[in-house]
């Protein structure tokens, strides 16, 4: 059997389609990582917001049963009854 090898112009234009393919999976890559981390920090943000809601729970509870219920005005501190 002929051994056939490919024209230079070809062998060019595999090349660089292979060079695409290298450098198009290591962009994945970054990506996949970069990605990685935002849900990392996306995950410790909900941590905090889990824990700074339990606290407003937490202190707006104590203030009803200190002043009972009602609407706080965070401007001045007043607190309207609720109808």
């Amino acid at each position: 059997m002929e051994q056939k090898t490919l024209t230079q112009e070809e062998l060019q234009q595999l090349k660089e389609v292979k060079e695409t393919i290298v450098a198009i999976a290591s962009g994945l890559g970054e990506l996949e990582y970069q990605k990685t981390l935002i849900d990392l920090d996306v995950t410790a943000l909900k941590d905090q917001v889990r824990a700074i809601k339990g606290k407003e729970q937490e202190l707006l509870k104590g203030f009803g049963e200190k002043y009972g219920n009602g609407v706080i005005n965070l401007e001045t501190g007043e607190i309207d009854p609720r109808p």
